[in-house]
């Protein structure tokens, strides 16, 4: 039982308490999570060498994972923040001590693998365009370009 800090008293059966409670948002310590990819080669009686095989995106003996790649490429594509500063943005805040030109090749192995999917895009957009203007009222000599001209705004009943 404890005690009342006024009083002295013990807490009896009826004392009434309160538990206001205070809480503290935070990030968790951030740091690299590094993954040891080991395999066995094993050598039969007859001398052949049978290798176990590491997983299809492991590649290369050290690497980078997809969630620092795409980390690197928001840095770099979407809050257009400058190579050097990119770096020391995820060395303070990863402990990923990253150069300026990995930083690149990052982008430019995102870029690659973007290519077909944003043109194939760009040509659905485009073929939707020219659908639109070659509806009876929406196509014009001025408008033969595939571009899609406004419509003039409603006028109230």
């Amino acid at each position: 039982m404890a005690l009342c800090i006024q009083s002295d008293r013990q807490n009896t059966p009826g004392f009434q308490y309160q538990r206001p409670g205070r809480q503290v948002h935070d990030l968790p310590p951030l740091r690299l999570l590094v993954t040891e990819h080991q395999v066995e080669t094993k050598i039969c009686d007859c001398g052949h060498r049978n290798k176990a095989a590491f997983p299809a995106d492991v590649n290369a003996p050290v690497q980078y994972g997809e969630r620092i790649k795409a980390a690197a490429i928001c840095l770099r594509g979407y809050q257009t923040i400058p190579y050097e500063r990119g770096c020391e943005l995820l060395s303070d805040l990863f402990g990923c001590t990253l150069c300026q030109g990995t930083l690149a090749n990052i982008i430019a192995q995102a870029d690659g693998l973007a290519a077909d999917p944003v043109e194939g895009i760009r040509e659905q957009i485009t073929q939707a365009a020219r659908l639109i203007s070659t509806k009876p009222g929406h196509g014009s000599k001025a408008n033969s370009g595939g571009f899609i001209r406004p419509r003039p705004p409603r006028q109230p009943a």
